[in-house]
């Protein structure tokens, strides 16, 4: 359904150009531009400030039109029995069913982990393709945007299983999804994820480059959306990370004092909510955490996470496994060796019951990291459970 660098000819169209006008004025053929929009061929370097300049863009924001996905929603067109479907299913009833699904698979996420969840996401896209391209017109908007929240599970989920170029590429279907079905609420949380996807979950140090990139999605997801409270939460905490990263400390923790205000009294686990229901107060003062780590107080940071860790709900077995991977570097950086290597050991079994590829390689950087105390019995346990099981 979704054709590849859709914004690329929205935006050329918006702009008043034909194909051939916008060839004309930059000095290639239409062929040219064609090919650009349908990802066949990429703008030679020096073409790229004249095209910017004639959509209107920046260079970063061409550049974010050219990165899109080479995945598509649907393998192949709909089948006959797919579109008679389509044509003629109760449009009320199958949008309610996967509304329900859609929230049942988070709360799999959360629960049992990405493995299950995403064999139910990758069931119910083409379903919903089929619908935005066969069904009911009155229909298409709200299927739309199911997709789009669709799309965008995809991307954590992969994210979460270690693929980081394939959640990219979902993130990129999600935010044309969002923009196309007019969900201003997704647009901004696809924004959070691209940002989230940019700076590195358990590395202390990232380059300032990385930190501003994150800023840059961030005052996006504000500009072009309309977040929510607990949006609000999420983007106010990952900007404290960035601020963090750049040494920042007290804005940092200003901004982790307002995502505290935004932050939601519970979460059930399954986004009813809302995107960023998962915001709540322990899980800022989760982020307060790792903040400290970052900006190099990892004794202040081992007492937070302790104390959070025990509030955090028995529904984010992979949350859990994430937090405490990150509580295994913040012990390490306090000079805790056995205590972090204990810590790893934990998230390492949780990382493989719940098939989060992403904790899992976490751990074993964590394990290699402590590679030269080998000789603490608790190192050694954890090198050689992530050894012995690391390949399975």
């Amino acid at each position: 359904m979704v054709r590849r660098r859709h914004d690329l000819a929205e935006r050329r169209r918006s702009r008043g150009y034909s194909r051939e006008s916008l060839a004309a004025e930059l000095g290639v053929s239409p062929d040219a531009v064609r090919d650009w929009e349908r990802a066949k061929w990429d703008p030679a370097p020096r073409r790229r400030p004249a095209l910017a300049q004639a959509l209107g863009w920046t260079l970063d924001q061409l550049d974010e039109a050219l990165d899109v996905s080479d995945i598509e929603l649907v393998q192949g067109p709909a089948s006959a029995d797919d579109r008679v479907w389509a044509r003629n299913v109760d449009p009320d009833h199958v949008l309610s069913y996967f509304a329900e699904q859609w929230h049942a698979l988070v709360k799999a996420d959360n629960v049992v982990g990405p493995s299950h969840a995403l064999h139910g996401v990758q069931q119910n896209i083409p379903l919903l393709t089929t619908l935005i391209d066969h069904g009911p017109q009155d229909a298409r908007q709200r299927a739309l945007r199911l997709a789009a929240q669709y799309a965008e599970s995809a991307s954590w989920l992969h994210e979460d299983l270690g693929d980081l170029f394939t959640a990219r590429h979902w993130a990129e279907q999600a935010l044309h999804l969002a923009r196309t079905g007019g969900d201003r609420d997704l647009v901004t949380w696809t924004h959070y994820r691209r940002a989230q996807q940019t700076l590195p979950t358990t590395s202390s140090r990232a380059a300032p480059q990385t930190a501003h990139r994150v800023l840059e999605r961030l005052a996006r997801a504000h500009d072009e959306g309309e977040p929510q409270a607990s949006m609000r939460a999420a983007l106010d905490a990952q900007h404290a990370l960035a601020l963090g990263t750049l040494g920042h400390e007290t804005s940092a923790h200003r901004m982790l004092d307002r995502a505290h205000d935004y932050a939601e009294d519970h979460d059930a686990g399954d986004a009813r909510s809302g995107h960023g229901a998962f915001a709540t107060a322990n899980w800022v003062a989760l982020q307060r955490a790792w903040c400290w780590t970052v900006t190099g107080r990892p004794r202040k940071a081992a007492a937070l996470f302790d104390a959070s860790l025990e509030q955090l709900s028995s529904v984010y077995q992979r949350d859990r496994a994430a937090h405490l991977v990150r509580y295994a570097i913040t012990l390490r950086e306090a000079g805790r060796i056995d205590a972090a290597a204990d810590q790893a050991r934990t998230a390492w079994g949780l990382a493989r019951a719940v098939s989060s590829g992403r904790c899992a390689a976490e751990v074993r950087a964590v394990a290699e990291s402590l590679r030269p105390h080998r000789r603490v019995p608790e190192v050694a346990e954890l090198i050689a459970a992530v050894t012995v099981t690391g390949e399975k």
